[in-house]
């Protein structure tokens, strides 16, 4: 069997879009493929069985939640430096 997926994740901007698919390109890897459209990332999942698929969009969905995280912490930090 072979699951196939994608996500689509829209973003403030492309700069936060690509800041993120950055983040998450390490783990990429053979299951995940990523580009930028403008401000959306888009992420193609597959994988040979579903549990192995539900475990990849687990960790990647995970791995976003960081990276936004990160993104938008560094973004607000800018943000109180230039107001300093």
């Amino acid at each position: 069997m072979h699951v196939k997926s994608k996500i689509m994740l829209t973003y403030e901007n492309e700069k936060t879009a690509k800041n993120i698919q950055q983040a998450l390109k390490i783990d990429d890897g053979i299951f995940v493929k990523s580009i930028i459209q403008n401000n959306e990332l888009h992420a193609v999942i597959e994988n040979r069985s579903i549990s192995s698929f539900l475990q990849t969009i687990d960790d990647y969905l995970s791995c976003v939640s960081v990276a936004e995280n990160i993104v938008n912490s560094n973004s607000k930090n800018i943000g109180d430096e230039k107001k300093s």
